[in-house]
Parts: C-alpha cells; structure tokens; sequence
C-alpha cells in the first residue's frame, strides 16, 4: 500500500512505486518530487526494517547526523543523502536530501562535504539517492567530485547491482570504500565472494 499525495501528472510514478513495493525487491521506501517550486510527489509504504516491526510514514527520520565507526575506533560520519536537481538537465551541481530524499535542504553537496572534513569528520559516507535502490551502478560522477573535493576516506553509497559497480566505486569514483545492500540482502553475492573479487582487481580487501 502506498501512502501520501501525488499529482495526477505523476501518476505513472506512484504505479511503479506500488509495484516494487507489491514485490520482493523493496521492503519499503518514500519518494519525493518537486516540479517549479511546489511538491507534487510524497509517497511512501512498506516498513523500515527487515523485521517489519515498523512501518515508514510521512514522519520517517533518517538519520543523517553524525554517528560513530566501532570497527574504526571513534569516527566521525556524515550520511550525504545526494540527488541531483533537475535529472532532466546536465548539471554539475547536487544537493543535500534529508529524510530518506524526501526532504531538499538547499545546500550543495559538494560544498557540504568540504564543510563536514572542516568540521572534524573523519571520513564520508556519500548516498546517491538518484541511484539508490536501482542497482545499476554508483553515482561515478557525484563520488568522484566528492573524493576529489576532500581528504578524508569517501565510502561510495546507491546503485550497487554487481561486483563490478564496486570495483568502479575504488577505481573511477575514486572512493576509499564501498557499500552495498541489495546484492547481499537478496542472495546475489556472498560478503566473502566480493572481497575476493575486489581482491582479484587489484583492490586489497581483508578476506
């Protein structure tokens, strides 16, 4: 079931949303769309965790402050939530989303990473929201500015399909580090299975 409000004119967005989350594919998610200034999509379904004991609503926060890296003793993080402007134009230009990419604060991305380093952070985790859930590959373009921009560890984040998408995070989006969710979470690769293939590109990885 899919929640909230959406313009007649992206009625075909709220089919497809439905449709992913009537599937395996998405356990749950929001979606939001703003068109010349005003919000026609906010839509959201499904639940949070895979354990379905809470369900996403309109006032889903996630959380995109600072948290702390145990396996890296104390470190400052920052969760960019990223999505460009206009997907219909060439820009190079992204901004910050909060809430799960429902929410667009203004604030360029780029500049934001350079502030978070500024302020202390120890390293950068970088979500494309754009690519998030898609599995068709890392924003390269968003995580190689980022990396370039600052001098603290990028974690790539979004789009992950195969092993190589994460070969491409290290290699072209020049990233320190990579995550990925829906190939482990559906059974298509084993944790070990993409060490190994990182380790087989060069890439050195503890197995």
């Amino acid at each position: 079931m899919v929640y909230g409000h959406c313009d007649e004119k992206f009625s075909e967005l709220k089919k497809i949303l439905e449709q992913q989350l009537n599937s395996d594919f998405e356990l749950g998610a929001s979606v939001a769309v703003e068109w010349k200034g005003k919000e026609v999509v906010n839509l959201y379904g499904g639940y949070k965790d895979e354990n379905k004991n809470s369900k996403w609503n309109e006032n889903t926060i996630v959380n995109v402050f600072s948290v702390t890296k145990a396996i890296s003793g104390i470190c400052i993080t920052r969760l960019i939530d990223a999505g460009l402007l206009d997907v219909k134009k060439n820009v190079d230009r992204w901004e910050v989303f909060t809430h799960g990419g429902r929410n667009n604060s203004g604030i360029d991305a780029l500049e934001y990473a350079k502030k978070m380093e500024n302020c202390g952070a120890g390293e950068l985790l970088v979500t494309s929201m754009d690519r998030d859930g898609t599995q068709v590959g890392y924003d390269i373009d968003l995580m190689s500015k980022i990396s370039s921009k600052v001098n603290i560890p990028v974690i790539a984040s979004g789009g992950v399909g195969n092993l190589d998408h994460l070969v491409d995070g290290i290699k072209l989006g020049k990233a320190s580090a990579v995550l990925a969710a829906s190939i482990f979470h559906y059974g298509k690769h084993s944790v070990r299975e993409a060490k190994e293939y990182l380790n087989s590109k060069g890439i050195p990885v503890r197995v």
